[in-house]
Protein backbone atom coordinates (compact mmCIF):
# COMPACT_ATOMS: atom_id res chain seq x y z
CA UNK A 1 0.00 0.00 0.00
CA UNK A 2 3.10 2.22 0.42
CA UNK A 3 4.54 1.41 -2.11
CA UNK A 4 1.59 2.16 -4.25
CA UNK A 5 1.33 6.10 -2.68
CA UNK A 6 4.98 6.63 -3.31
CA UNK A 7 4.28 5.41 -6.93
CA UNK A 8 0.95 7.36 -7.21
CA UNK A 9 3.39 11.18 -5.64
CA UNK A 10 6.10 9.79 -7.66
CA UNK A 11 4.07 9.79 -11.10
CA UNK A 12 2.32 12.63 -9.93
CA UNK A 13 5.40 14.69 -9.09
CA UNK A 14 6.68 14.17 -12.83
CA UNK A 15 3.22 15.06 -14.29
CA UNK A 16 3.59 18.37 -12.30
CA UNK A 17 7.36 19.05 -13.66
CA UNK A 18 6.08 18.51 -17.60
CA UNK A 19 3.00 20.25 -17.31
CA UNK A 20 5.02 23.60 -15.78
CA UNK A 21 7.63 22.75 -18.35
CA UNK A 22 4.79 23.47 -21.07
CA UNK A 23 3.49 26.21 -19.05
CA UNK A 24 7.07 27.98 -19.08
CA UNK A 25 7.30 27.17 -22.78
CA UNK A 26 3.81 28.55 -23.92
CA UNK A 27 4.60 31.67 -21.77
CA UNK A 28 7.75 32.38 -22.91
CA UNK A 29 6.71 32.42 -25.87
CA UNK A 30 6.27 36.49 -27.21
CA UNK A 31 3.18 35.82 -28.76
CA UNK A 32 1.33 34.48 -25.21
CA UNK A 33 2.95 36.86 -23.08
CA UNK A 34 0.62 39.70 -21.71
CA UNK A 35 1.70 42.75 -23.90
CA UNK A 36 3.70 44.95 -21.57
CA UNK A 37 5.75 42.19 -21.27
CA UNK A 38 5.80 41.37 -24.77
CA UNK A 39 7.32 44.50 -25.31
CA UNK A 40 9.64 44.73 -22.36
CA UNK A 41 11.38 41.06 -23.24
CA UNK A 42 11.40 41.80 -26.91
CA UNK A 43 12.91 45.24 -26.37
CA UNK A 44 15.89 43.09 -24.05
CA UNK A 45 16.21 40.77 -26.67
CA UNK A 46 17.23 43.52 -29.33
CA UNK A 47 19.12 45.64 -27.04
CA UNK A 48 21.08 42.42 -26.13
CA UNK A 49 21.63 40.98 -30.19
CA UNK A 50 23.00 44.53 -31.56
CA UNK A 51 25.20 44.57 -28.47
CA UNK A 52 26.56 41.26 -29.21
CA UNK A 53 26.23 40.66 -32.77
CA UNK A 54 27.59 42.75 -35.36
CA UNK A 55 27.44 40.22 -38.35
CA UNK A 56 24.01 39.86 -39.11
CA UNK A 57 22.64 37.57 -41.65
CA UNK A 58 19.25 36.36 -43.08
CA UNK A 59 17.81 34.64 -40.02
CA UNK A 60 19.42 37.04 -37.68
CA UNK A 61 17.29 40.01 -39.37
CA UNK A 62 14.17 38.21 -39.39
CA UNK A 63 14.99 37.65 -35.59
CA UNK A 64 15.31 41.54 -35.19
CA UNK A 65 12.17 42.78 -37.22
CA UNK A 66 10.05 40.11 -35.54
CA UNK A 67 11.02 41.58 -31.96
CA UNK A 68 11.34 45.19 -33.49
CA UNK A 69 7.25 44.85 -34.68
CA UNK A 70 6.52 43.76 -31.39
CA UNK A 71 7.28 47.27 -29.38
CA UNK A 72 6.57 49.49 -32.50
CA UNK A 73 3.39 50.50 -31.17
CA UNK A 74 4.71 51.68 -28.43
CA UNK A 75 6.31 55.37 -28.87
CA UNK A 76 7.32 55.95 -25.50
CA UNK A 77 9.52 53.00 -25.69
CA UNK A 78 10.89 53.32 -29.15
CA UNK A 79 11.61 57.11 -28.64
CA UNK A 80 13.32 56.01 -25.12
CA UNK A 81 15.72 53.83 -27.09
CA UNK A 82 16.19 56.17 -29.66
CA UNK A 83 17.26 59.19 -28.01
CA UNK A 84 19.31 57.88 -25.21
CA UNK A 85 23.19 57.82 -26.23
CA UNK A 86 23.30 54.68 -23.88
CA UNK A 87 22.08 52.34 -26.71
CA UNK A 88 24.10 50.87 -29.98
CA UNK A 89 23.67 53.19 -32.14
CA UNK A 90 23.58 50.83 -35.15
CA UNK A 91 20.53 50.09 -33.08
CA UNK A 92 18.67 53.28 -32.72
CA UNK A 93 19.36 53.38 -37.10
CA UNK A 94 17.86 50.23 -37.37
CA UNK A 95 14.82 51.29 -35.59
CA UNK A 96 14.78 54.86 -37.33
CA UNK A 97 14.81 53.45 -40.56
CA UNK A 98 11.72 51.58 -39.88
CA UNK A 99 9.87 54.24 -38.56
CA UNK A 100 6.92 56.09 -40.20
CA UNK A 101 6.25 58.13 -36.80
CA UNK A 102 7.33 61.82 -38.16
CA UNK A 103 7.38 63.63 -34.83
CA UNK A 104 9.83 61.62 -33.87
CA UNK A 105 12.35 62.09 -36.81
CA UNK A 106 11.76 65.45 -36.30
CA UNK A 107 12.58 65.09 -32.99
CA UNK A 108 16.14 63.24 -33.85
CA UNK A 109 16.51 66.18 -36.06
CA UNK A 110 16.30 69.02 -34.13
CA UNK A 111 17.74 67.40 -30.60
CA UNK A 112 21.80 68.52 -30.40
CA UNK A 113 22.36 65.56 -28.58
CA UNK A 114 21.58 62.99 -30.83
CA UNK A 115 24.49 61.25 -33.01
CA UNK A 116 24.67 63.04 -36.20
CA UNK A 117 24.69 59.11 -38.08
CA UNK A 118 21.50 58.81 -36.60
CA UNK A 119 20.44 62.49 -38.11
CA UNK A 120 21.44 61.67 -41.50
CA UNK A 121 18.44 58.70 -41.37
CA UNK A 122 16.21 60.58 -40.30
CA UNK A 123 16.91 63.86 -42.97
CA UNK A 124 16.74 60.68 -45.93
CA UNK A 125 13.41 59.72 -44.25
CA UNK A 126 11.87 63.02 -44.08
CA UNK A 127 13.19 64.50 -47.54
CA UNK A 128 10.11 64.20 -49.52
CA UNK A 129 8.51 65.84 -47.23
CA UNK A 130 11.05 68.13 -45.74
CA UNK A 131 11.62 71.20 -48.43
CA UNK A 132 14.48 72.46 -46.54
CA UNK A 133 16.45 69.36 -45.19
CA UNK A 134 19.31 69.90 -47.13
CA UNK A 135 20.34 72.55 -45.42
CA UNK A 136 21.09 70.44 -42.16
CA UNK A 137 22.65 68.14 -44.60
CA UNK A 138 24.83 70.82 -46.05
CA UNK A 139 26.01 72.37 -42.46
CA UNK A 140 27.25 68.33 -41.78
CA UNK A 141 29.47 68.55 -45.02
CA UNK A 142 30.93 72.02 -44.67
CA UNK A 143 31.50 70.82 -40.82
CA UNK A 144 35.22 70.14 -40.80
CA UNK A 145 35.12 68.98 -37.44
CA UNK A 146 33.02 66.08 -38.13
CA UNK A 147 34.53 62.91 -39.20
CA UNK A 148 34.88 62.35 -43.17
CA UNK A 149 32.55 59.32 -42.56
CA UNK A 150 29.40 61.59 -41.17
CA UNK A 151 30.41 64.38 -43.67
CA UNK A 152 30.81 61.54 -46.77
CA UNK A 153 27.23 60.00 -45.84
CA UNK A 154 25.70 63.88 -45.81
CA UNK A 155 27.17 64.61 -48.95
CA UNK A 156 26.07 61.18 -50.45
CA UNK A 157 22.45 61.91 -49.30
CA UNK A 158 22.12 64.99 -50.75
CA UNK A 159 23.20 63.98 -54.52
CA UNK A 160 20.59 60.77 -53.92
CA UNK A 161 17.66 62.28 -52.21
CA UNK A 162 17.52 65.72 -53.83
CA UNK A 163 17.22 67.24 -57.65
CA UNK A 164 20.78 67.49 -58.02
CA UNK A 165 21.30 70.57 -60.88
CA UNK A 166 20.86 73.63 -58.44
CA UNK A 167 23.85 71.40 -56.14
CA UNK A 168 26.12 72.58 -59.12
CA UNK A 169 28.07 75.15 -57.33
CA UNK A 170 28.17 73.58 -54.38
CA UNK A 171 29.78 70.51 -55.56
CA UNK A 172 32.34 72.63 -57.44
CA UNK A 173 32.84 74.50 -54.22
CA UNK A 174 34.01 71.73 -52.74
CA UNK A 175 36.25 70.78 -55.23
CA UNK A 176 38.48 74.36 -54.96
CA UNK A 177 38.49 73.83 -51.17
CA UNK A 178 38.09 70.83 -49.44
CA UNK A 179 41.14 68.40 -48.66
CA UNK A 180 39.88 65.25 -47.83
CA UNK A 181 40.06 62.80 -50.43
CA UNK A 182 36.72 60.65 -49.98
CA UNK A 183 34.68 64.09 -49.45
CA UNK A 184 36.08 65.24 -52.85
CA UNK A 185 35.27 61.89 -54.71
CA UNK A 186 31.78 61.79 -53.64
CA UNK A 187 31.65 66.04 -55.20
CA UNK A 188 32.74 64.69 -58.53
CA UNK A 189 30.05 61.48 -57.77
CA UNK A 190 27.34 64.94 -57.67
CA UNK A 191 28.55 66.70 -60.54
CA UNK A 192 28.29 64.05 -62.79
CA UNK A 193 24.65 63.23 -61.90
CA UNK A 194 23.84 66.40 -63.32
CA UNK A 195 21.29 66.13 -65.22
CA UNK A 196 21.25 69.67 -67.07
CA UNK A 197 25.34 69.15 -67.68
CA UNK A 198 25.19 71.58 -70.92
CA UNK A 199 23.56 74.15 -68.38
CA UNK A 200 25.72 73.47 -65.30
CA UNK A 201 29.39 72.29 -67.09
CA UNK A 202 31.64 75.49 -67.91
CA UNK A 203 34.51 75.07 -69.66
CA UNK A 204 36.03 77.83 -66.74
CA UNK A 205 35.47 74.10 -63.90
CA UNK A 206 38.55 72.99 -66.26
CA UNK A 207 40.64 75.40 -63.86
CA UNK A 208 38.95 74.03 -60.47
CA UNK A 209 39.78 70.63 -61.49
CA UNK A 210 43.68 71.12 -61.58
CA UNK A 211 44.41 71.36 -57.81
CA UNK A 212 42.80 67.40 -57.24
CA UNK A 213 45.99 66.79 -59.38
CA UNK A 214 48.12 67.92 -56.61
CA UNK A 215 46.95 65.26 -54.49
CA UNK A 216 48.51 62.74 -56.45
CA UNK A 217 45.81 60.03 -55.48
CA UNK A 218 45.22 57.30 -58.00
CA UNK A 219 41.14 56.82 -57.34
CA UNK A 220 40.26 60.65 -57.43
CA UNK A 221 42.08 60.92 -60.63
CA UNK A 222 40.55 58.30 -62.16
CA UNK A 223 36.42 59.92 -60.90
CA UNK A 224 38.12 63.09 -62.56
CA UNK A 225 39.03 61.58 -65.70
CA UNK A 226 35.37 59.95 -65.75
CA UNK A 227 33.92 63.34 -64.96
CA UNK A 228 35.94 65.03 -67.71
CA UNK A 229 34.81 62.11 -70.14
CA UNK A 230 31.32 64.04 -69.63
CA UNK A 231 32.59 67.13 -70.08
CA UNK A 232 34.10 66.17 -73.56
CA UNK A 233 30.82 65.94 -74.76
CA UNK A 234 30.64 69.93 -74.45
CA UNK A 235 34.21 70.64 -74.92
CA UNK A 236 36.12 68.19 -77.04
CA UNK A 237 39.07 70.31 -77.73
CA UNK A 238 39.45 72.30 -74.48
CA UNK A 239 39.55 68.95 -72.28
CA UNK A 240 42.03 67.77 -74.87
CA UNK A 241 44.22 70.28 -74.53
CA UNK A 242 43.74 70.58 -70.58
CA UNK A 243 44.78 66.69 -70.74
CA UNK A 244 48.00 67.50 -72.66
CA UNK A 245 49.23 69.98 -69.83
CA UNK A 246 49.14 68.07 -66.82
CA UNK A 247 51.01 64.42 -65.89
CA UNK A 248 48.85 61.61 -64.61
CA UNK A 249 49.80 58.21 -62.75
CA UNK A 250 50.51 55.21 -65.60
CA UNK A 251 47.84 53.18 -64.09
CA UNK A 252 45.46 55.66 -65.26
CA UNK A 253 47.35 56.78 -68.74
CA UNK A 254 44.75 54.48 -70.42
CA UNK A 255 41.94 56.62 -69.74
CA UNK A 256 43.83 59.17 -70.31
CA UNK A 257 44.42 58.17 -73.93
CA UNK A 258 41.41 57.32 -74.48
CA UNK A 259 40.49 60.85 -73.87
CA UNK A 260 43.20 62.14 -75.76
CA UNK A 261 42.27 59.78 -78.89
CA UNK A 262 38.71 59.02 -79.21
Amino acid sequence: MRNKKIKKKYWLGIILVIMLYFLLSIFSSLRFMPTPLREKSATRKLIREFDSEKICHETCWQKRHEWLNIIMDDDDRVRRLVVNSKYDIDLQIFIVKNSTNQELLLEIINNKNIDYMLKLEAYKLLSPNLSNAQAPLLEIVNNKNLSVTQRKVALRSLYSSFSNDYLAETYKEILRQDTELEILKEAIKGLSNIKEKDRYFLVSDLDIFVRLLDFHDLGLEQSLLFLLNSYSNFYSLEVKEWLKMYSFNNQNQILVNSLLYD
